[in-house]
């Protein structure tokens, strides 16, 4: 069980809990889609196995841990939903779990390929290159998917507006986007760790890391405009595109947080202070937020640079590490 605790990602614990809460959540709104919403771990769990691998630790055990993990999975569920009564349901969980105990799935493995081409190169669609693969694919990737779970969560949120039922499930992928959108903190941290130790400079992590850090404020501003059409005011848009500007130099900042770091962090905090003052009390717009916003974001670009050079704790597992979110 010791194994087992080590090797489970936090993510799937969160999806636990949720799974046990989230009868007394949605209360007396209560039907078909929220009953069946526990099957989708149930029949979807594959942890990852890059622990098991490092540990050496065979494909055998690693099925008999994913078991374990989807059996606790359909028992929480069960309990909940035989506290509301929906006896009908159980069955279906049973069949689920009976399924995903039967399969034996093969994990996907990364680093040296058993096919005669030698290393397995999971380069993706960017070049064989220190900064394309160290920097620009990780991050490039934890941002698109970052702007994919919001525009995700947009649509649930705007058919919640046509169909009750869809409320609870809006509310439940808006808790794990709250929790996603904290996983690029680690990301950061690991980028730039690894490239410093394959040679790279921290000057140059720093301007990579704010041409990336545009994606998401690109990608709320779309998100944004896209929520115009749906009748939602131009606003709407210029306050999504206002909270992504701030919200990327703020995870940074998090991520690296130590004594040496400290008066850059508070300084972040009362601009955001006074920013959100001046809007509360009306004398700038939410158009006028935003230009604030990316102001905030382009002074916290040009003097990226200087603020890698002061991180003293690289090699430490950082805020993501000690919330357990990596």
């Amino acid at each position: 069980m010791k194994l087992l605790w080590h090797t489970t990602e936090w993510v799937w614990v969160t999806v636990l809990f949720f799974i046990a809460v989230y009868p007394v959540l949605f209360g007396e709104k209560w039907g078909t889609v929220t009953l069946l919403l526990p099957l989708v771990p149930i029949l979807t769990y594959q942890p990852s196995f890059d622990k098991y691998q490092v540990l050496g630790l065979s494909s055998q055990i690693w099925n008999e841990h994913r078991r374990i993990i989807v059996t606790v999975f359909a028992v929480v569920a069960m309990a909940g939903t035989a506290a509301r009564q929906g006896w009908w349901a159980l069955a279906v969980y049973a069949a689920a779990l009976a399924w995903a105990l039967w399969r034996e799935p093969t994990p996907t493995r990364t680093g040296y390929s058993t096919t005669p081409l030698g290393i397995a190169s999971k380069l993706g669609r960017f070049p064989p290159t220190l900064d394309a693969q160290a920097v620009y694919r990780r991050q490039v990737r934890m941002w698109v998917l970052v702007v994919v779970f919001l525009a995700i969560n947009v649509v649930l949120s705007l058919m919640s507006t046509l169909w009750g039922p869809m409320e609870f499930i809006a509310f439940i992928a808006w808790v794990f986007f709250a929790f996603f959108s904290s996983q690029p903190m680690g990301m950061l941290r690991d980028t730039l760790r690894d490239y410093v130790t394959l040679g790279g400079t921290r000057r140059r992590w720093a301007s990579m890391t704010a041409m990336t850090g545009l994606i998401p404020i690109l990608g709320c501003a779309a998100v944004g405009l896209a929520l115009s059409f749906w009748g939602n005011t131009i606003e709407v848009a210029a306050g999504i595109t206002a909270i992504a500007a701030v919200t990327v130099p703020g995870l940074t900042y998090l991520e690296f947080l130590e004594k040496r770091t400290l008066g850059v962090f508070v300084a972040y905090l009362l601009g955001i202070a006074v920013l959100v003052w001046l809007f509360a009390q009306g004398y700038v717009s939410a158009a006028v937020g935003m230009f604030i916003s990316l102001g905030i974001y382009a002074v916290w670009a040009v003097t990226l640079p200087m603020y890698a050079r002061r991180i003293s704790s690289l090699w430490e597992k950082g805020l993501a590490g000690w919330l357990g979110m990596k």
